[in-house]
């Protein structure tokens, strides 16, 4: 199992000017592991844990969803049961990419996406 961790910079900044009421949460940590993404939402410590395969199945780029339609064009079939994400970076203040093992690194994840995934529960350590 690979465990790593990405502080966000960008949660300093946001805490510092406030946020609006319709500001996405930031989350302050990402935590990547072989069998899915752990978040930690606020320095508190609330948390949301998303499965490998599970995200990878809601990718919301134009390859695995059609544009116009919404339809989901990516067969769950091609996604294999072991999908793990190899590598992640921040977009900006309000995403994130991820680069899956199959390849697929076109998706930008966005925070407040994120946020609304039903969670998994956590694989145990």
């Amino acid at each position: 199992m690979v465990a790593v961790r990405l502080q966000n910079p960008a949660v300093g900044k946001i805490a510092k000017e406030g946020c609006t009421s319709g500001a996405t949460l930031v989350p302050t940590s990402i935590t990547r592991r072989d069998e899915g993404l752990l978040f930690q939402w606020t320095p508190e410590g609330a948390t949301a844990w998303l499965s490998a395969r599970a995200l990878r199945l809601a990718c919301p780029c134009a390859q695995c969803v059609d544009e116009m339609s919404g339809r989901p064009l990516l067969d769950p079939g091609a996604v294999a049961a072991d999908i793990r994400p190899v590598h992640l970076a921040l977009v900006g203040t309000y995403g994130l990419r991820v680069h899956w093992s199959d390849g697929h690194a076109t998706g930008i994840y966005t925070f407040e996406f994120l946020r609304k995934q039903p969670q998994s529960a956590a694989p145990a350590q």
